[in-house]
């Protein structure tokens, strides 16, 4: 389950606050914020304050070769940049001991310490430290699933040959107590700064703090998750409304009609086939057939060419007339 602690500064309180954090923890926090604290203020001089008011929560993970070994295992936290009643700034940190919690790069999943740094967010004011901390204890639900360390070496043994098999098993719990000497800090952004990640061979020094306090510009504001629609109801079909529908005679396909699209997707020996083109509707257009016959079979029809064309006659009348007066003038001549 662990133990919730609290150390630092709220603005309920009118100094330092402590409560339910172990002394040996407590302690190796004091350290570690004594000396970067002081040169990362020294760092930014005038910015300072403006620079930390705006300072994103961060969340970290400490292993058991982190911190102090009486607590046995690893921690994991939120910070924020708090003050206190007066305005003086220093960090509230809140923390778990003796739950086993899994590195986040193992175990990513962030619901509890999303919980947790909401609830730090919060501007309550609880009369005490320790209602502060009872404030900030999470049911269990909000917990990622336990993964212990262990000796740094460890035997593995697999069926013969599927190496690869026995590498990808025991990845895991290599990376969980490769672990154990690193801390990590992360922040999750906001609208106009990116989520960050450090990983640190113990606690970080001043010039890595500063950058985590710092943040990371995005290039593009973070994108408003839009709402999906709720349903609407669907609408009840009329039975005797489908059969009129369906009663209905279907249009000929070759039929002319008024409004024609100017797109006419069609089936021609060019385009047959998966991924069958459109014929724009300037070459749709029929061009003049010069004869056909009904003796005569083009196969299929273009669809460049009209469906009704007319059959080309030919006048025998016209033609005999013709003939005549070609042989009158030949008799004149």
């Amino acid at each position: 389950m662990g133990r919730i602690g609290i150390f630092g500064k709220h603005p309920a309180f009118g100094d330092f606050i402590g409560a339910g954090m172990s002394k040996p923890m407590q302690v190796a926090l004091e350290e570690w914020m004594g000396a970067v604290l002081p040169r990362v203020r020294d760092n930014l001089g005038d910015v300072w304050q403006p620079f930390y008011d705006v300072a994103l929560p961060l969340r970290f993970w400490l292993g058991e070769g982190v911190v102090p070994a009486a607590l046995g295992g690893p921690v994991a936290g939120v910070m924020v940049f708090s003050h206190d009643k007066v305005g003086r700034r220093f960090p509230l940190i809140a923390l778990i001991e003796g739950a086993d919690f899994p590195p986040p790069t193992v175990v990513p999943e962030q619901r509890w310490y999303a919980a947790l740094e909401a609830l730090m967010l919060e501007h309550d004011t609880p009369e005490t430290a320790a209602e502060l901390a009872e404030m900030f204890a999470l049911p269990d639900g909000f917990l990622p699933a336990s993964f212990a360390g262990g000796e740094a070496g460890f035997w593995a043994v697999h069926t013969a040959g599927a190496v690869d098999e026995m590498m990808a098993n025991v990845a895991t719990t290599d990376h969980r107590r490769a672990a154990a000497r690193r801390s990590y800090w992360w922040s999750a952004g906001d609208a106009s700064r990116t989520a960050t990640f450090h990983a640190a061979e113990g606690w970080p020094d001043a010039s890595v703090f500063q950058w985590l306090l710092a943040g990371n510009i995005a290039d593009e504001p973070a994108p408003v998750p839009v709402a999906e629609p709720e349903p609407g109801p669907v609408p009840e079909v009329d039975p005797f409304e489908v059969e009129e529908q369906q009663a209905e005679p279907e249009a000929p396909v070759n039929e002319e009609y008024e409004g024609e699209p100017s797109i006419i997707p069609v089936s021609d020996p060019w385009w047959s086939g998966e991924g069958a083109r459109p014929v724009p509707k300037a070459l749709y257009d029929a061009e003049p057939i010069d004869e056909a016959t009904d003796d005569e079979d083009d196969g299929p029809q273009s669809p460049f060419a009209t469906r009704d064309a007319p059959e080309t006659t030919v006048k025998t009348n016209n033609t005999e007339e013709t003939h005549d007066a070609l042989a009158e003038e030949a008799e004149k001549d």
